[in-house]
């Protein structure tokens, strides 16, 4: 046999060829519908000149126009055979007629990572071949998942025996049945994913939109992440979802709604959404369950799971009145609706108590990002009202890392704390028990908080919209040694 290729021929013998060549010869027609093998193939008359065959397994009629339609246990014995002896994908192909490419798949599915080497054989038989480059390479090699195909072939029965077994109908007798087992397990097979999402209008997937990723590289002791993330998995795993982060978001860059809209996941749950959040409107609106985790300014349809922000506050202040302080000040940002419930409570727990309110105690800036010019600025607002002569005896922040920078400011001022100031915080960060003498603080539940999120969500994934999709959990107050001596839990 000749190969055109090179200018050097070399006569060798070689057992792999004159196997694939005499498989090259025997092989029978494949079913160009399904696949299936030669010794599923029947003769069925002579249609316009040329032999016509039936398939057993599909039942379909056919002539074949190409020799080779799909790897099947006799042209992989020839693929290998030819392969071995030096057959370049371009001379398989032309050889099997068929596309190089289809070659290629076929060598990727049979895992064939051996190069063809350079033929040195000395002649001892018959055959001349041009041998092959020495410059050749191993084929690409890319995962084939395995078809119901495959494992019908395997099994010797037919594709909707395969799928009738998958969806329970398992109208076939034990031994069938065990076959199809058999085939499935061989092959590690698994169900198409993609086709059963799109069959039952499921993907059991949710989106999680989240704030803060970028903060875990430098403030891992004052970030609720690591708790929320926590919660998301557990609550995941506990309703039978998976999770699908949502990337490329940050509280300066926007997203579109089309990120979720696509039918690639059933619902979102958007942890800390801002105040009238467009995209989280649009979602709800066009009828995609959703969910947001810490915060309850949403929109009618969506459910939340958020803290009792206002209880929160007044055990706060009703502490720190406890101890005796009655010149208390709030310092915290009201850029999102759980600061905003924060100040608001403030202002009513001050009037309970019928205690007065300066003007320059309720320091709340629009807004006060974790780094920029403008938290200097309110931090130096707020270190002109320690020093000055109506110093407050104590301060409420909306959060530990704020409470924090207090803390910070106070020592600065050359002033003590509680003796001097005290200070509360809220959210119970890991920080919050280690500065100092442990900031007092609320604590959030994160974890319990993020798993119940996912749990309303697959509510509303599956049809209750009522309610029950809201849930405001209480906080519980620690008390630390920022507003007193010694430490206790309420």
């Amino acid at each position: 046999m000749f190969a055109q290729g090179s200018d050097r021929v070399v006569d060798y013998q070689s057992e792999d060829l004159e196997a694939a060549m005499g498989a090259h010869e025997r092989l029978k027609p494949l079913c160009p519908y399904c696949g299936s093998s030669g010794d599923r193939q029947v003769r069925s008359g002579i249609y316009q000149g040329r032999q016509r065959y039936k398939c057993a397994v599909c039942l379909r009629r056919y002539t074949l126009d190409r020799k080779y339609s799909a790897l099947t246990t006799e042209v992989r014995a020839t693929l290998l055979g030819l392969r071995r002896a030096g057959f370049t994908p371009p001379m398989l192909a032309k050889q099997l007629r068929v596309d190089v490419r289809t070659i290629k798949s076929w060598l990727a599915q049979i895992n064939d990572l051996n190069p063809p080497s350079t033929l040195t054989h000395v002649q001892t038989g018959s055959h001349r071949v041009v041998s092959p480059p020495s410059t050749a390479v191993s084929d690409p090699v890319a995962y084939k998942r395995p078809t119901m195909l495959k494992v019908a072939e395997r099994a010797g029965v037919s594709v909707s025996t395969v799928s009738n077994f998958l969806n329970n109908k398992r109208r076939m007798s034990a031994l069938t049945q065990s076959k199809i087992q058999s085939a499935i397990e061989a092959l590690n097979f698994r169900p198409n994913a993609l086709m059963k999402a799109i069959r039952e209008n499921r993907t059991g997937i949710f989106s999680v939109v989240l704030f803060g990723r970028l903060s875990l590289e430098h403030n891992l002791g004052c970030s609720i992440l690591p708790p929320v993330l926590s919660g998301l998995d557990r609550g995941g795993e506990e309703s039978n979802l998976d999770i699908l982060l949502c990337t490329n978001w940050s509280g300066s860059s926007r997203i579109s709604a089309d990120r979720f809209l696509g039918g690639h996941v059933d619902g979102v749950l958007w942890v800390a959404p801002g105040l009238h959040e467009p995209v989280l409107d649009q979602v709800a609106e066009a009828g995609l369950p959703v969910v947001a985790l810490l915060s309850r300014h949403v929109p009618a349809n969506v459910g939340y799971v958020n803290v009792d922000n206002s209880l929160g506050i007044k055990m706060a202040v009703d502490h720190l009145f406890g101890t005796g302080r009655s010149k208390i000040a709030y310092f915290g940002p009201i850029f999102n609706s759980n600061f905003l419930d924060r100040r608001d409570a403030f202002v009513e727990a001050i009037a309970d108590h019928g205690l007065s309110l300066p003007v320059d105690y309720l320091m709340t800036p629009l807004y006060l990002p974790e780094h920029s010019s403008s938290a200097e600025d309110y931090l130096l607002i707020l270190e002109r009202l320690l020093r000055s002569a109506n110093r407050p005896d104590s301060v409420v922040c909306a959060d530990d890392s704020l409470a924090i920078k207090v803390l910070d400011r106070i020592k600065g001022c050359g002033l003590r704390c509680p003796e001097d100031v005290a200070v509360t915080g809220f959210n119970d960060v890991p920080d919050a028990s280690v500065i100092g003498n442990g900031i007092t603080t609320l604590r959030q539940p994160f974890n319990e908080m993020a798993a119940a999120a996912v749990h309303l969500l697959k509510l509303k994934i599956d049809g209750d919209n009522g309610q029950s999709n809201r849930l405001t959990i209480p906080p519980t107050l620690i008390c630390r040694g920022s507003t007193s001596q010694v430490n206790e839990l309420r």
